[in-house]
């Protein structure tokens, strides 16, 4: 059985409905391309956020900013955990990172020494991730944790159902550099095919930028 959400018109279990009902929620809805549920946008989960505040991320609900945190549920439409672990391996796999990585996740730093501020604001992308938006320049020593903080975004991008790619200055150059002598009308990548890639992407993590192996 599912109840509807009146103010949003969407069907949600009555297990999940009951952790919200009586609360002023708002939907994060998002639409993959090749979407088959009208109730979740083909992604297989339904996003809310209720207000909470000891959330660090903030929304605007009812007209105005508040705390929130972002909640997930199932969705009872369409929900199958096979179907919905192909859309998020679909996503991962075209992400960047190895198969080794696809489970990296901001719990590896959390509470860490001298991991906090990396974390807060990793944390606080993440929150958002339904609506990337802006740039975050991250720095810092060897063993800090830069690059785990960025790959543990891009997964937890895919798994949302935004498009996400973790690459490095070194490759993202290097995949550039190949192009140079391939014209328009060979079948091989152009410039401007790679580069219209990365613009598309929601959100883009690029490792190692400024490191020595990068020709300045």
């Amino acid at each position: 059985m599912t109840k509807i959400i009146s103010a949003t018109n969407t069907q949600i279990a009555d297990a999940d409905y009951a952790q919200i009902v009586g609360k002023t929620v708002s939907q994060k809805m998002i639409k993959l391309p090749f979407s088959t549920c009208d109730n979740c946008g083909g992604v297989g989960s339904l996003f809310f956020n209720i207000p909470d505040d000891k959330a660090r991320s903030r929304t605007m609900i009812n007209g105005g900013f508040v705390n929130a945190k972002l909640i997930e549920f199932s969705c009872p439409v369409c929900a199958d955990a096979a179907d919905q672990q192909k859309i998020v391996l679909a996503q991962l796999e075209n992400s960047g990172l190895k198969e080794g990585e696809y489970e990296y996740s901001l719990k590896y730093i959390e509470g860490k020494e001298g991991k906090q501020y990396l974390h807060r604001a990793a944390q606080d992308i993440v929150d958002n991730i339904l609506h990337p938006s802006g740039f975050v320049f991250t720095y810092g020593g060897y063993g800090v944790g830069k690059t785990g903080a960025m790959m543990s975004v891009i997964t937890a991008a895919c798994r949302a159902g935004v498009s996400a790619h973790y690459t490095t200055a070194e490759i993202l150059l290097d995949e550039i550099r190949k192009t140079f002598n391939n014209k328009k009308d060979d079948s091989a990548e152009t410039t401007q095919g790679v580069s219209d890639y990365y613009y598309t992407v929601r959100v883009l993590a690029i490792d190692e930028v400024g490191d020595e192996r990068v020709n300045p």
